[in-house]
């Protein structure tokens, strides 16, 4: 990673960090409501085609690797019974193959010289490899800080591909179809960035001129990016309780630009925030969270410019590589306690049909 490119916005991190915990606070009191009319708006719900034979626990995570193999970062029941406020250090990953029904302890690192580490952002790569993130806490400046790994699930070799030195704050990441670039989104609470970054470590800041940038994705034939931003805050740059709980309430919009450069597209606006991905067929894009006055998954075709209601709550998700079903974490209470575990789902054939507008 470019240190000097990075160095030169941690001076953010001091007043962001503050606003931002202010924005988690009012978060959980206001429930990131946005009253916006939907544009376009159908209801397809999926149906649900297997949900019993997953291992028990609150799963936080997904990744749908092939046809068969999911990743999954949870808390196993038993940790979770004894400790209703789990953390994230006590998350694990693990692989689950769908045919025999059978879940293994998936790859981490070891840690050695991190007194507290945790895995996020799990993802299938290009290449059908599995990625995520390991935070490290260290004295050790070269192990204090995010590694972004490849984990070949073929040959159990375990690869670092980026190493991003605390306080950068990685989150969501996409690379091109050829892993020749990524973007990575850095995460500032109030004002999270994107980077574009080669393959020999080498950095860009895009769209350093808006106020957020989040959630890319990188489209399956290469050619655009999707993303989630926010060009200017309705009332400025928040310095005060009021304001912070302004943009609490404030959404934000999802984009497209191509991949070579280009002026942004606008595609949506008023979403809250949440997941954006790609269906494997690319004139598709879902999203999760508010949309109008109801949290759900949404699909948006580009050509026609339909937006599909998927499912009706905010839930972690992914789709299989070929596009016809999705993993969903589903809210479920257990013994008065709410917790998401994941179902399949079938996505209908016709959410890919493209006609005229």
């Amino acid at each position: 990673m470019n240190r000097r490119v990075l160095q030169q916005s941690n001076y953010r991190l001091v007043s962001a960090g503050i606003l931002g915990l202010g924005l988690v606070l009012l978060s959980s009191v206001l429930g990131y409501v946005w009253l916006i009319r939907p544009t376009y708006a159908e209801l397809t719900l999926v149906e649900v085609v297997d949900e019993t034979a997953f291992p028990h626990g609150h799963y936080t995570e997904a990744a749908w690797l092939d046809d068969s193999t999911l990743a999954f970062l949870y808390v196993p029941q038993e940790i979770y019974d004894r400790d209703q406020l789990p953390g994230p250090w006590d998350e694990q990953l693990i692989l689950y193959d769908i045919d025999s029904r059978r879940a293994i302890a998936g790859p981490m690192p070891s840690g050695d010289k991190c007194f507290s580490t945790w895995a996020s952002n799990l993802a299938r790569l290009p290449n059908n490899s599995l990625g995520f993130l390991q935070q490290c806490h260290s004295k050790s400046l070269d192990k204090d800080g995010n590694t972004l790994y490849e984990w070949n699930r073929f040959s159990s070799e375990l690869h670092t591909l980026q190493f991003y030195p605390n306080p950068f704050s990685a989150a969501r990441y996409s690379f091109s179809p050829d892993m020749s670039e990524l973007i990575q989104e850095r995460a500032l609470g109030l004002s999270e960035e994107l980077f574009r970054i080669s393959a020999n470590g080498d950095s860009e800041q895009l769209f350093a001129s808006w106020q957020r940038v989040a959630m890319p994705s990188w489209s399956p034939d290469g050619k655009h990016i999707a993303f989630l931003g926010t060009r200017d805050y309705p009332a400025g740059r928040p310095n005060s309780f009021p304001q912070i709980e302004a943009l609490a309430r404030a959404p934000w919009n999802l984009y497209q630009v191509e991949a070579e450069g280009s002026e942004p597209t606008l595609l949506l606006r008023n979403l809250g925030f949440g997941l954006v991905k790609w269906l494997p067929h690319g004139n598709l894009i879902a999203f999760g969270g508010e949309y109008g006055n109801s949290e759900g998954i949404w699909v948006l075709n580009i050509k026609t410019k339909q937006v599909t209601n998927i499912w009706l709550s905010r839930s972690p998700f992914d789709f299989s590589p070929d596009g016809t079903q999705a993993v969903i974490l589903r809210e479920t209470k257990v013994e008065g306690a709410t917790i998401l575990q994941p179902v399949v789902v079938a996505i209908p054939p016709e959410l890919y049909t493209t006609t005229t507008p």
